[in-house]
């Protein structure tokens, strides 16, 4: 996977390098770069997972500037920061994971405000919150983690409300009551 997943990338490359305002491609960039970081953090290649996360979020970055409004890229985006963070929280770096997941909140915070109904967005920003939560929680801070749970909580349980039978919402939901409950139990 890893192979075809570089091959595509590097194409991908070839093309934004000959046409930087075609979005599609930058887009392809993005997520092949993102998918080799997954595929790396997989595998346990921490390190090299998190350059493949950090070259993600320079091209990102680097097409935001030219069309800071475009909502797919801006989502890209937050996707970069939060798998950075997860590495990150990976390799044991709290402080850059927990800076990563609260990038990735920002970002996820102005898409969740051009879109409040959004299924994708508020899902987004719930896992968002639970990682937050997850790093605060690592480094010892307990009411900063309780907090986090329990903002992303809310919005699991409201969209829990409305989607009654969504098995992955009642499934984040399961799992939100449960760090929610880890983390007053400590």
């Amino acid at each position: 996977a890893l192979d075809a997943f570089s091959v595509r990338a590097s194409f991908a490359q070839a093309q934004v390098e000959s046409d930087p305002t075609d979005v599609a491609w930058v887009r392809e960039l993005i997520w092949s770069l993102n998918s080799m970081g997954l595929v790396l953090q997989t595998k346990g290649f921490l390190k090299e997972a998190e350059a493949a996360y950090v070259s993600s979020l320079e091209f990102s970055q680097w097409q935001a500037d030219q069309m800071p409004d475009d909502v797919d890229l801006m989502r890209d985006r937050h996707v970069a920061r939060r798998s950075l963070g997860e590495v990150r929280l990976a390799r044991n770096d709290l402080p850059g994971a927990l800076e990563a997941f609260l990038q990735a909140q920002e970002l996820i915070d102005v898409l969740v405000a051009t879109d409040p109904q959004s299924y994708v967005f508020r899902r987004d920003i719930s896992y968002t919150l639970e990682r937050i939560g997850d790093a605060k929680q690592a480094m010892g801070d307990r009411d900063g983690a309780r907090a986090a749970y329990a903002s992303s909580l809310a919005t699991t349980e409201a969209l829990a409300a409305e989607y009654l039978d969504d098995e992955t919402v009642r499934g984040d939901l399961a799992a939100g009551y449960e760090r929610l409950g880890d983390v007053l139990i400590m």
